[in-house]
């Protein structure tokens, strides 16, 4: 006798039904394995009154500027640390990163509803930079509510978070046109995301009763904007703008003002326009509005790797609140910029701190928790003392054997050849950086076939064929024969040689 179609319906739903919950033991048995296994997430008191000697715990929550890119043995989550045991040498103090490279404040909100039961001292959240690297919007409210009653659905939309930023929405050189239709499209549904994030992050930190420390996020006001075709005004927009930027760095001001305001007149919001704008009046000495014309070009650039300034404006407005304390890292780099405008001596690119970046930000966090008694004890230093020499020294960064300031050159030094795109950057600003950075990497004495490929890469950018082949023999002759012009350690180098007419 066959089933009747109710009980094959029937039997469908219960395998069905079956299938998940096994999922979700499984799903919920693997988060907790590898919550016991986590170097940085080992179990912390329960209890918020814990007796004297007892450790002083700090969760640290972000972007990769948490995790400490492009070096993470100099971020500012080590450095804090470091300096924390020079200003109470009294108190064991853990600092806890649980920082991650691309992550967004969904991201953050997520690992801090995960990890804050386990009661930390202090809570410290830095977030701002990712928030539009992944085109899509906030999933609908039942796909949220879902996801926070299943560790399965959470961790699957985690992981397919990550891959999709990993191998799709990373490949911005390429899909830069149909990102900015997107973004465009999705902005201020990105803005409220991120709004709601940061004050359901305030309040679960609060429901805690756990101190929470909240930084503004600093940005690279000399960082070049993405060009795109979408901007063009003129016939001639690239030869004017070359010729702009070489009057400018002839001294001639007023000349090439002239030029870039006349583009202006045609479009007010072209990033790159606005950019050697904000140049020709840094090289005039008229700082303020550098600064203002530096700023509206990131506003106004669509490859949004910069965060805007709506979002530092919303940790102002959030900061007020009982419990929650103000880290205005945005302010201290102001401070401690030339002309108050932040450039590439605190942010090794377009948003990560450099070493000496890094301190400043430490030292603002300890400036703020000493003067508001936020750790038992009293500080045996003022924090305005610290100097980031200190913690440098002790790291070894600048010791020829550790390897520490060539691996930070080399990384960043990449990281700007990545994000080089000669058909729409016609700027040579990144390429540039790069060069500066391969060229700290051999004056550390390191002598790899790499550093000398990538050498060749801004060689034939620039234009200087010579030289470019020079380099590229060296490599060659540095890794045995011949090297691969399109493996991911020398970014660009195919383009490059295809650029200057050389063979590939």
């Amino acid at each position: 006798m066959q089933p009747s179609l109710l009980k094959k319906i029937i039997f469908s739903l219960v395998t069905v039904l079956a299938f998940f919950f096994f999922l979700e033991i499984g799903s919920r048995l693997g988060v907790r394995i590898a919550s016991w296994h986590h170097d940085k997430a080992v179990h912390v008191q329960k209890e918020r009154s814990k007796p004297a000697g007892s450790e002083f715990v700090v969760f640290v929550y972000g972007e990769s500027t948490v995790f400490g890119e492009p070096l993470p043995e100099t971020g500012f989550v080590r450095q804090l640390e470091f300096y924390f045991g020079q200003l109470f040498p009294q108190t064991k103090v853990r600092v806890v990163n649980f920082g991650a490279c691309g992550m967004s404040s969904t991201g953050v909100l997520e690992t801090l509803q995960r990890t804050i039961p386990q009661k930390p001292d202090l809570v410290i959240v830095l977030v701002g930079h990712n928030e539009f690297l992944d085109p899509r919007v906030q999933p609908p409210r039942l796909s949220v509510v879902l996801q926070q009653k299943s560790v399965f659905l959470r961790e699957l939309s985690r992981y397919w978070t990550f891959f999709y930023v990993k191998y799709f929405s990373t490949r911005q050189e390429r899909l830069l046109h149909e990102y900015n239709r997107i973004i465009r499209k999705t902005f201020q549904q990105k803005m409220a995301v991120y709004r709601s994030n940061l004050v359901e992050i305030i309040e679960v930190a609060g429901k805690q009763q756990i101190p929470f420390l909240l930084c503004t996020v600093p940005y690279n006001r000399f960082w070049t904007p993405t060009y795109h075709k979408d901007a063009e005004t003129a016939k001639d927009f690239k030869e004017l703008i070359l010729r702009a930027n070489g009057l400018r760095e002839q001294g001639k001001v007023p000349q090439a003002r002239k030029i870039l305001e006349g583009l202006l007149e045609k479009d007010r919001a072209i990033p790159v326009v606005l950019y050697l704008l904000g140049l020709c009046y840094d090289t005039a000495g008229d700082y303020k509005k550098a600064e203002a014309y530096l700023s509206a070009a990131k506003e106004s650039d669509e490859y949004r790797i910069r965060v805007p300034d709506a979002f530092n404006e919303f940790i102002h407005q959030v900061s007020d609140q009982k419990g929650v304390y103000l880290v205005d890292v945005e302010r201290e780099f102001q401070r401690q910029s030339p002309h108050g405008i932040i450039g590439y001596e605190l942010l090794a690119d377009n948003c990560h701190p450099t070493p000496l970046g890094n301190f400043y930000i430490a030292s603002t966090i300890l400036r703020v928790l000493v003067q508001n008694s936020l750790v038992p004890g009293k500080a045996s230093l003022d924090p305005a003392s610290l100097r980031p020499g200190t913690f440098l020294k002790a790291a070894g960064f600048y010791e020829k054997n550790s390897g520490l300031e060539k691996t930070y050159a080399m990384q960043t030094a990449l990281y700007h050849l990545k994000r080089y795109d000669p058909e729409g950057d016609y700027l040579p600003y990144k390429y540039g950086k790069a060069r500066d950075y391969l060229e700290e990497v051999v004056r550390t004495g390191s002598d790899d076939w790499m550093t000398w490929a990538n050498l060749a890469t801004t060689s034939f950018f620039s234009g200087d064929v010579r030289r470019g082949m020079e380099a590229l023999e060296r490599a060659k002759s540095l890794n045995g024969g011949m090297i691969r012009v399109d493996n991911e350690k020398t970014p660009g180098l195919q383009k490059a040689m295809e650029r200057a007419g050389v063979k590939v």
